[in-house]
């Protein structure tokens, strides 16, 4: 089995459900942010990945960069990873980014990284509010 990111998410928040150990309650998903205020703004963010096929262990990381200059905006703390020894099996992982300061409207990508590697990108814009 390849290595695969089944799904890599930006939302406000990811729990389990107490009675289900194989559900997970994902809300707010968030691709486009419409906001009022005018740039800077600090804003908080939740990621999910879900993997599999992965082996051994890893070291993943999230990481948000402006996507026309290509600069970091912000990167969590990397996180040491022990796959399973069955690669069928899945892992799933929750990222937390507090107060990370956007410094202007625009299209941005988060990166799932492990070690130096990008998995995983997904886009994201900040635009003003209509």
């Amino acid at each position: 089995m390849e290595p695969e990111v089944i799904h890599f998410i930006v939302c406000d928040d990811v729990r389990a459900d107490p009675h289900n150990f194989h559900r997970l309650d994902v809300r707010g998903i968030r691709i486009r942010l419409r906001v009022r205020q005018k740039p800077p703004l600090r804003l908080d963010f939740c990621f999910l990945a879900i993997l599999v096929g992965f082996r051994g262990t890893g070291k993943l990381k999230v990481r948000i960069v402006e996507y026309s200059s290509r600069r970091r905006i912000a990167e969590t703390p990397s996180y040491l990873v022990t796959y399973p020894r069955v690669p069928s099996e899945v892992v799933t992982a929750v990222f937390r980014m507090g107060q990370c300061n956007l410094p202007q409207l625009g299209r941005y990508r988060v990166e799932l990284i492990d070690g130096s590697v990008v998995l995983r990108q997904t886009p994201f814009w900040l635009l003003p509010q209509e």
